[in-house]
């Protein structure tokens, strides 16, 4: 018997196969110790040996690999516990799936952290409908968050369990904009944030904000804006701005 299964005890057995129940153990490298049938099938799983010893980023896309990641820290390093942690999954068959996690630090007997627990329940499909009816409101506000992520569009529709369709028509009808146009809105906004409030380099803004690199930022700038970011750096700007034309 491992040591995972006499630490769950005769409970791990009724918790593996739960209904409704996803349980993660993972060490404090940030690999997975054990896995329930829940969350198995809420990732499209379907043997723990496919998942035991490895870590988000041998599992999942590099851009979801590297938020749950940052999670893991917090709890792990910080020692924090996060318990409004929500999540979207599609399972087999197109089906959704929204998942209200906690996760937690996992301590051996003298109060060490050793790794971390993750519990979540599922929640009513009836609520769930409900939530989905709910966040598209939010989508824009996503894009705002998320604007100067190097995400493509793709991967941009399955972070919002969309079809790349679907966002395209979203955007358009609640922006009079594509999805793209909306984000290049956003990090033009953010650009002329750090130009007015911050000494970084140009080639910093340019990669904080998303862009290729500084050569790509300046034309794409300039010709949105009307002149190159130096220039308009330079000429100290105030009052409200807009990320189309001059103010």
């Amino acid at each position: 018997m491992s040591g995972i299964e006499n630490e769950l005890g005769p409970l791990g057995a009724v918790l593996h196969q739960a209904e409704g129940l996803r349980l993660v153990i993972k060490d404090r490298e940030h690999r997975y110790l054990h896995v329930n049938e829940g969350w198995m099938e809420s990732v499209g799983r379907s043997e723990p040996a496919e998942v035991l010893g490895k870590t988000v980023f041998d599992l999942f896309p590099l851009w979801r690999a590297r938020r749950y990641y940052e999670e893991e820290v917090t709890v792990m390093e910080e020692e924090r516990t996060i318990d409004t942690f929500e999540e979207l999954n599609l399972v087999e068959g197109g089906r959704k799936q929204m998942w209200r996690s906690l996760k937690a630090p996992r301590r051996d007997s003298s109060g060490q952290v050793t790794g971390m627990i993750i519990v979540g329940m599922l929640i009513d499909p009836d609520l769930l409908r409900q939530r989905l009816t709910d966040r598209r409101p939010s989508l824009v506000e996503w894009m705002e968050r998320h604007a100067c992520d190097t995400l493509t569009m793709e991967e941009m529709a399955a972070e919002l369990k969309m079809s790349r369709r679907k966002l395209e028509r979203y955007f358009r009808d609640n922006t009079g904009m594509s999805p793209g146009q909306y984000r290049l809105r956003c990090r033009l906004m953010r650009a002329k944030e750090l130009l007015r409030h911050s000494e970084k380099s140009l080639i910093t803004i340019a990669n904080d904000c998303g862009f290729h690199d500084q050569s790509h930022f300046t034309k794409v700038f300039k010709e949105q804006v009307g002149e190159p970011p130096g220039q308009w750096r330079g000429a100290k700007k105030s009052g409200p701005e807009t990320a189309f034309g001059k103010s």
